[in-house]
């Protein structure tokens, strides 16, 4: 299963990823092997097996506060900052 360049750079910049043109090329291959992969696994014969699910009662960690990222670090790869906070479109 391939994957069109136009698709490489149309995922790119959804994920706000900025590639030169001559890597794109090797993107294209790397996540063509992935699709190619799956494909694989879905030629898999699965039928008779139960999904895993979490079982009620399962352990868990336990959810100790701990240190929060500096606001800095959060807001470093932000595309649009407003009074310390990120900005974002107006959905309402």
């Amino acid at each position: 299963m391939g994957i069109s360049t136009a698709e490489v750079k149309k995922t790119a910049w959804l994920a706000r990823l900025g590639f030169e043109e001559t890597e794109i090329g090797k993107l294209q291959e790397n996540l063509s092997a992935i699709l190619d992969y799956f494909k694989i696994l879905n030629e898999v014969e699965t039928s008779g097996i139960e999904p895993e699910r979490m079982k009620p009662g399962a352990p868990l960690r336990d959810d100790d506060p701990c240190e929060s990222l500096p606001r800095a670090e959060a807001l470093k790869n932000a595309p649009a900052i407003k009074d310390g906070m990120f900005k974002v479109p107006k959905v309402i």
